[in-house]
């Protein structure tokens, strides 16, 4: 039998370590969040090329353009011309669509891994923690006292959750996030 001692001791190192393992889920996140933006500006990486090759032409075009005004002024002004004249060649925004949605898609994706993940380590976690409580009970009123932590099965009945099913069902065009119905 563990001692009440070794049950504190062990209690400590069960927390510590989920919490190590809870930051390293986001370390991990952090990592796949990087990769798909690097996988993303890899996917684009010619077009990038393209942008920045048109944006170099416009300003050297500005550039040009700028020179000739100013000298055109200079020539009629004289020595009162300051050298204000210029020409602004604005490229239009590159398109984002594609990547924005690249991006949303991966971040649903990877948003859903982590909670699962953090999910998993906690059901682990209390079980472990509960697992250590149980065994340092000795009343059967303390055995019953637990029990009465309902389960997710009692909160969200089976039959419900096929009720629910059955009605999508009936309405197949139906919008489940619409709530003015």
């Amino acid at each position: 039998m563990i001692t009440k001692t070794e049950r504190s001791e062990l209690k400590a190192v069960v927390r510590q370590q989920f919490r190590v393992l809870r930051a390293e889920v986001d370390q991990r996140e952090a990592e796949v969040v990087a990769d798909v933006e690097e996988q993303i500006n890899a996917k684009y990486s010619d077009e990038d090329a393209a942008w920045a090759e048109a944006a170099r032409l416009a300003y050297e075009a500005v550039e040009v353009a700028n020179r000739s005004v100013n000298d055109a002024y200079r020539e009629l002004m004289g020595d009162e011309f300051v050298e204000y004249a210029y020409v602004t060649g604005r490229l239009p925004s590159r398109p984002q669509r594609q990547r924005v949605a690249l991006r949303q898609e991966a971040s649903a994706k990877i948003g859903a891994q982590v909670a699962g993940a953090l999910l998993q380590l906690q059901r682990q976690e209390a079980d472990l923690l509960r697992t250590l409580a149980v065994g340092a009970l000795e009343t059967s009123e303390a055995h019953d006292f637990l029990t009465a932590i309902p389960t997710v099965g009692q909160l969200v009945p089976t039959a419900r959750l096929a009720e629910l099913e059955a009605s999508l069902e009936a309405e197949p065009n139906v919008d489940p996030f619409r709530f003015d119905r």
